[in-house]
């Protein structure tokens, strides 16, 4: 709520829903599986509709807001992809509102990916199918519908997945991504990155490699491109913690601190004026010429 560090967005209203369904937002596993399993609940697509009902019937949010930004980072992040067009159209699809989604480091997965220990081995075996499958059915994962339609009941589960379902989502998207997002290659695919060493270095490599294709294929891709969507992607190893509205990750545009670009400043200006017109205007891609991380600026400041 700070006009100085937060311009656009420090006078909005912020509804924050913490994350504690472990299912990434897409969960409707209630009740669970079977007796034997009867811990295991998960209601995050569920929280969401429950809150947007009550925030509706309390302050009338479909009637009365101009400007709506779904956002989250890391699982929420995940869950922004997933929920952007059933947001928008379960609520707002007959009115006026403005209504935007800015996913945070939730690009998973951002193409063919592998396990460290597999990728050493020479072993080319992609988990994406498996992941997508196994924790869409595990939660009962509600499915961006459009893209449930185009890939059919023995594939939609690929709609949990950013590199399967980015193409269908019809909502204006902002894409804020490491190139080398640190919870996917240490915490997901088990790369050890404290060991420091070539066969370490080449995993990381390879995943920065995946990452940038799969920015090219998605929203820098003809369908991302024709929206209008936006994108900040530096060359950092990290996952969350430096994109920040104060300070945060800086993008150099030339070798001049002039030119240094924050993702604070490229937010706001696409979501209150930015249209499909625009093209790739809102978009910005970390130009440090390295296969390795190389941007000097991934923390917040």
């Amino acid at each position: 709520d700070d006009p100085d560090s937060n311009p656009e967005f420090y006078s909005y209203n912020h509804v924050f829903m913490p994350y504690c369904t472990g299912d990434t937002w897409s969960g409707t596993r209630n009740p669970p599986l079977t007796p034997d399993h009867n811990d295991f609940y998960f209601a995050g697509h569920q929280n969401i509709n429950a809150t947007i009902a009550h925030l509706d019937e309390t302050v009338g949010i479909t009637s009365t807001a101009t400007d709506v930004l779904l956002s989250g980072s890391s699982a929420g992040g995940i869950g922004s992809f997933g929920n952007a067009d059933w947001f928008y159209e379960h609520y707002f699809d007959n009115t006026v509102v403005n209504v935007k989604a800015a996913p945070v480091s939730g690009t998973y997965f951002p193409g063919p990916v592998v396990f460290y220990e597999e990728f050493i081995a020479g072993i080319t075996t992609t988990i994406n199918d498996f992941a997508s499958e196994y924790l869409s059915w595990w939660f009962g994962t509600v499915f961006d519908e459009s893209c449930a339609a185009a890939l059919g009941p023995d594939d939609q589960h690929r709609c949990w997945d950013y590199s399967g379902l980015y193409n269908h989502i019809a909502s204006p998207i902002f894409v804020a991504e490491n190139r080398f997002d640190q919870n996917q290659i240490n915490d997901v695919l088990l790369c050890p990155t404290s060991r420091n060493n070539s066969r370490t270095d080449d995993f990381i490599a390879d995943f920065g490699a995946i990452m940038t294709q799969g920015l090219l294929d998605t929203v820098r891709g003809e369908r991302g491109v024709s929206k209008g969507d936006g994108l900040f992607s530096p060359s950092c190893f990290d996952h969350t913690s430096a994109f920040c509205m104060e300070g945060g990750q800086v993008i150099e545009l030339q070798d001049d601190a002039s030119t240094e670009v924050r993702l604070r400043d490229m937010l706001p200006k696409w979501f209150t004026d930015g249209t499909a017109d625009d093209g790739d205007a809102h978009q910005l891609v970390d130009t440090c010429e390295s296969d390795m991380p190389c941007n000097k600026h991934c923390y917040c400041q």
